[in-house]
């Protein structure tokens, strides 16, 4: 085999590779959107715009802590990777039970990113879970619904997650029984 022959191996070998990599990514999401098991998981909104990426609604899934299911030694510094087991509550949203190193052998479970234990061995993390993107023209009507959105008096809003094998993808968010798409599309047009 020649050197020429080798180079365009190569070359096909690594091109490939660059586009299996975002396939499987794709095909990972809607693995778990089309098999995943479904929970509905209370959010705080925030609305920011990358133009890079497009429009999305960022959102602040709650809970965002658990009991600490592990032996512990110190508070404060257990940082890295751990696995929320998720209940559901009378309301039907989304708990989280306990969380742990290692990932349970049954029931469903978040990977999450641990944060911190504080001083009641509660364990405090990140959900891997928090943009839903929007269709570009109701991205405005949803931003600002999402704004001015409260929770005292409006409808609970929240982010519908399917869940599979520790990977959480969120299928849908709503605004009471409405989705939030639904909902912005109902309101008046403005100008800026």
């Amino acid at each position: 085999m020649n050197k020429k022959s080798r180079l365009l191996i190569i070359f096909s070998l690594a091109a490939i590779a660059q586009i299996a990599l975002p396939l499987s990514m794709i095909a990972k999401r809607e693995l778990v959107l089309r098999n995943g098991e479904p929970f509905k998981f209370r959010a705080r909104p925030v609305d920011p715009y990358d133009p890079f990426r497009g429009r999305f609604v960022e959102l602040t899934l709650q809970p965002t802590s658990a009991p600490w299911g592990e032996p512990t030694t110190e508070s404060g510094s257990q940082r890295g990777a751990a696995y929320a087991l998720i209940t559901t509550n009378a309301d039907g949203f989304a708990e989280f039970s306990v969380v742990r190193r290692s990932p349970p052998n049954e029931g469903p479970y978040l990977r999450v990113e641990l944060s911190h234990l504080d001083g009641s061995d509660r364990a405090h993390f990140r959900l891997p879970t928090d943009r839903f993107y929007m269709e570009e023209t109701v991205a405005p009507k949803a931003e600002r619904l999402v704004r001015t959105w409260r929770s005292t008096n409006s409808p609970p809003l929240y982010a519908l997650v399917r869940v599979r094998h520790g990977v959480g993808v969120i299928e849908n968010v709503y605004v009471g029984e409405k989705t939030l798409a639904e909902t912005a599309s109902e309101l008046e047009p403005y100008e800026r």
